[in-house]
C-alpha cells in the first residue's frame, strides 16, 4: 500500500482515526470518570506514602490513619454520586461519616482525635478566608444595616425560642436551653458560602448583592453564636465570675476587629506586588495567619476573636489590593487557589462531623423531642429572617430565599457541640452528662 510511502497520507489517516480510537483506548469524553480516577490515584499514593513512612498507624484495618484516608475516599465517592444527581455533595459526605461510624469501621485512637479536631478548625479557617475574598465593599456599605439585622436577630430569637421550648419539652434548665440555642442558632458558613458563590457566578442576585449580604452576615452570626456559647458555658460550669464572662464577649469582638485590620494592612504590602511568587505568598500568609488567629484565640479563651480576625483581615487585604490597582489576575488566582484548598478540606469537615453523630446512642423519644425543638426554632428563625430583610432593595422572593438560606446547620455545631459534652462529662455527674448529650446532639 502507498500509506507507508506517503507521509502526508499517513498523517491524514492517523488524524482521522484518532478521535475514534481515543475514547476506546483512553478515557471517555466525560469529565466525571477522569476526576474519579484522579482522586482515587491521589488517595492511593497518599496512603502508600503514609504506610511506608508511618507503618503500623497506617496499616489496615485498625490503623487510625488508614481509617481516616478510607473515610475521605468514601466521602468523596458519596459526594460525587450525590452531586451527579443534583444533590449537594456535603450531604453524601455527611452520610458517609455516619454510615462508617455506625457499622463500626471508624474508631479513631485518642492521639488522632485532637488532630482531627485541628483539621476541622483549619477547614473553617479556609471557608472564612474564602468568604472574605468575595465580600464587596460597596455592597457592604449599602447594606450595612440589613447585614447587622440579619446577623443578630434570627440567631438571638432562635436561641431564646430554643431555650423556652427545651425547658417545656426536654425539661432542660434555662441556661442549658440557651446554650443549646446558640449551638443550634449559628448558620453554617461551610454550606451557605459555597452555595451563594455558586449562584453569584451564575448571575443570580448580583445586582442586589445577596451573596455579599449573606456572607458578611453569616460571619457575624457565627461570631455572635460562638461568643455567647462561651459566656453561657462559663456561667454553667463556673469557669469565672459573672462579670468576667459578660465582658469577655465584647472584648473578644474588639480584639478580633483590631487584629484583623492590622494584619490585613500588613498583607496589602507584604508581599510586594512585584514579587515573582506573589500569589503563593499571599495564599500562604492568609492561610497561616488565619490558622494562628483561630487556634490562638481558642488558646487564650476568646474563641469569637479568631474567626472575626480571619474574615476581617482577608476583607481588608482584598480591598487594599483592589484600591492599589494591583493585577486583578493575581487576586483571581488567590481566590481560585482557596477554592482548590476547600475542595480538599470539604470532605474532611463533613465526613468527620458525620462520625460524631451517634444514632444508636439516642433513644427514639429523645430524638423526636430534639427534632420538635429544632423545627419550632427553625420556623421562628425563618419568619424573623424574612421580616428583618424588609425595607431594603430586595424583592419578596429574594427575602424568602435569604430566609431559607439562613437555616443550614453543620460546621459550627460540629465545633461547639462536643465542647459542651466534654465539659459535662468531666463533671462526673450523670445529670450534667445527660444534659450535655442533649445539648450537643
Amino acid at each position: 500500500m502507498a500509506i507507508a510511502l506517503d507521509t502526508e497520507h499517513h498523517l491524514q489517516i492517523k488524524s482521522e482515526c484518532l478521535p475514534r480510537i481515543q475514547p476506546t483506548l483512553m478515557c471517555p469524553d466525560s469529565i466525571l470518570l477522569p476526576k474519579v480516577l484522579q482522586m482515587c490515584l491521589v488517595l492511593t499514593l497518599v496512603y502508600c506514602t503514609a504506610f511506608f513512612l508511618l507503618g503500623k498507624t497506617a496499616a489496615p484495618p485498625s490503623g487510625s490513619l488508614f481509617q481516616f484516608i478510607t473515610l475521605i475516599a468514601v466521602a468523596l465517592t458519596f459526594g460525587k454520586a450525590f452531586e451527579f444527581v443534583d444533590i449537594p455533595p456535603l450531604i453524601g459526605m455527611l452520610l458517609a461519616g455516619i454510615l462508617l461510624k455506625e457499622v463500626g469501621f471508624i474508631n479513631f485512637g485518642s492521639e488522632y482525635k485532637e488532630a482531627i479536631l485541628s483539621l476541622r478548625k483549619i477547614s473553617i479557617t479556609v471557608i472564612l478566608i474564602k468568604a472574605g475574598l468575595y465580600l464587596n465593599p460597596e455592597v457592604m456599605k449599602r447594606l450595612s444595616w440589613i447585614v447587622l439585622r440579619l446577623a443578630f436577630a434570627p440567631c438571638c430569637v432562635e436561641a431564646v425560642t430554643c431555650m423556652a421550648v427545651a425547658y417545656l419539652i426536654l425539661d432542660l434548665p434555662l441556661l442549658w436551653g440557651l446554650l443549646m440555642g446558640f449551638v443550634i442558632g449559628a448558620v453554617s458558613p461551610a454550606i451557605l458560602v459555597p452555595s451563594l458563590l455558586k449562584l453569584e457566578k451564575e448571575g443570580y442576585g448580583s445586582k442586589s448583592g445577596i451573596h455579599t449580604l449573606g456572607i458578611a452576615a453569616s460571619g457575624i452570626d457565627d461570631i455572635l453564636a460562638i461568643t455567647m456559647f462561651g459566656i453561657i458555658l462559663g456561667l454553667i460550669f463556673d469557669a469565672g465570675t459573672f462579670l468576667s464572662d459578660i465582658i469577655k464577649g465584647p472584648v473578644g469582638v474588639l480584639a478580633g476587629v483590631i487584629i484583623g485590620v492590622l494584619y490585613g494592612l500588613i498583607l496589602i504590602y507584604v508581599p510586594h506586588k512585584s514579587e515573582k511568587n506573589v500569589v503563593f505568598y499571599r495564599v500562604f500568609l492568609q492561610l497561616a495567619g488565619g490558622i494562628v488567629c483561630i487556634f490562638g484565640s481558642h488558646a487564650i479563651g476568646f474563641d469569637g476573636a479568631g474567626p472575626l480576625a480571619c474574615m476581617v483581615s482577608t476583607f481588608v487585604a482584598t480591598c487594599g489590593w483592589s484600591a492599589a490597582g494591583q493585577d486583578p489576575a493575581a487576586l483571581k488566582s488567590v481566590t481560585t487557589t482557596f477554592s482548590g484548598i476547600w475542595y480538599i478540606f470539604e470532605p474532611v469537615l463533613f465526613s468527620v462531623i458525620g462520625t460524631e453523630i451517634h444514632l444508636s446512642r439516642l433513644s427514639g423519644r429523645i430524638v423526636l423531642q430534639c427534632l420538635a425543638v429544632l423545627l419550632l426554632a427553625l420556623m421562628i428563625r425563618l419568619l424573623v429572617a424574612f421580616l428583618v430583610t424588609a425595607g431594603g432593595v430586595f424583592e419578596r422572593r429574594e427575602r424568602f430565599f435569604l430566609a431559607i438560606a439562613w437555616m443550614p446547620k453543620a460546621s459550627v455545631q460540629g465545633l461547639l457541640g462536643p465542647i459542651a459534652l466534654e465539659m459535662a462529662t468531666k463533671q462526673n455527674d450523670d445529670q450534667a452528662g445527660m444534659r450535655g448529650n442533649i445539648a450537643s446532639s
